[in-house]
């Protein structure tokens, strides 16, 4: 709060838009600081959310069927196809190899819809969880903010009338973080620029962390390549470096060299 106190009133009355996750003390602190930015939540946190639930409903239903073998091929053929495959519930399905995967346990290859077929045949909430993970999914991937309000409006009544859990809860948290969810689908024009020339195109993207969250991921890979610095400076020039090769300061392009 002291940092953001410390940027000037008038700087922070033209800031258009914040992205964050669903911590309220993020939603709280930015209404108060940036009256007149409009605040999204990131895409990816819902559904993380959502997949958390997905996931907590598919390991209550498998631990029902596990036989506590030491080899996963000679558990049960449920708990088996629930583990082995438990990535289908998560991933867009249309993201899963269209190629024959191997089913050790019954020594033999079956394409993705057979192998989706005969998970959510396992039990009812199972399928019912998937469907409406799969829904979610799809409005998150083809609403556009004309449209999004009515859409998240059902898929919010059937989150929460499903009667699992789970999903009622994350129903409750869109409730929630609605209007954030809503300006999430607002687009923006990203600069980028043609490949071997020097002229940028704008790009609608829709608000997101996902530039800042690639800078964090850069930042955290130096950490763990450099195993710990002990000198603060050149930790510094490093990650420079490593997200801005060609620096510009007042007006010139700085070069930045390695530090070994």
């Amino acid at each position: 709060m002291e940092l953001i106190s410390s940027i000037p009133r008038e700087k922070r009355l033209k800031v258009k838009y914040i992205t964050m996750d669903k911590w309220e003390t993020y939603r709280d602190v930015s209404k108060v600081m940036f009256p007149n930015a409009k605040i999204a939540v990131d895409s990816f946190h819902v559904m993380q959310n959502i997949n958390r639930a997905m996931n907590k409903i598919r390991y209550t239903i498998m631990t029902k069927y596990n036989k506590k073998t030491e080899n996963l091929e000679d558990n049960n053929i449920y708990y088996y196809f629930l583990k082995k495959f438990e990535y289908f519930f998560t991933m867009e399905f249309d993201k899963i190899p269209t190629f024959p995967l191997k089913v050790q346990k019954l020594k033999t290859t079956m394409y993705k819809s057979e192998i989706i077929k005969f998970l959510l045949s396992i039990d009812d909430k199972l399928t019912l969880a998937y469907k409406l993970t799969s829904k979610y999914r799809e409005f998150n991937k083809t609403a556009n903010y004309q449209n999004c309000s009515m859409e998240l409006e059902e898929l919010i009544n059937l989150f929460i009338n499903s009667e699992l859990e789970d999903f009622i809860k994350v129903g409750r948290t869109l409730i929630n973080c609605k209007d954030e969810i809503i300006n999430s689908f607002i687009t923006i024009d990203e600069c980028l620029t043609i490949p071997n020339t020097k002229d940028d195109i704008p790009v609608p993207r829709r608000l997101s962390n996902g530039p800042i969250e690639g800078i964090n991921r850069i930042i955290e890979q130096i950490k763990i390549n450099g195993k710990g610095y002990q000198n603060f400076k050149r930790f510094k020039y490093r990650v420079i470096y490593a997200i801005n090769k060609d620096l510009i300061i007042n007006g010139k392009k700085v070069k930045l060299y390695r530090i070994k």
